[in-house]
């Protein structure tokens, strides 16, 4: 919203110029836009969430994985032009 895009002292006071109805209306109209912003900071927290948890659950999964099979960490694996190494902090790097 047009209204929100300078938020300093000086742009509030230019947009309300003194005037009572402009000042009650920016009230009014920066509540609805704060309700609006909460929700979607809200919607983003949660999304945050699921993807930290894929994250736990995708890490885990290698440690099943290598318990299985009975690796032990760190693992080198080889790939294309990469070496694969498998640690506690699961990094690629390039192999030439």
């Amino acid at each position: 919203m047009e209204k929100f895009e300078d938020l300093s002292f000086s742009g509030l006071v230019g947009l309300i110029d003194g005037n009572p109805i402009e000042a009650k209306q920016y009230l009014v109209d920066a509540y609805h836009e704060i309700e609006k912003q909460k929700k979607i900071v809200q919607d983003l927290e949660s999304k945050l969430q699921q993807e930290k948890s894929y994250l736990n659950r995708l890490n885990d999964s290698i440690d099943m994985v290598l318990n299985h099979m009975k690796y032990q960490k760190p693992l080198y694996l080889l790939l294309d032009k990469e070496i694969l190494i498998i640690s506690d902090d699961m990094k690629v790097e390039k192999y030439m």
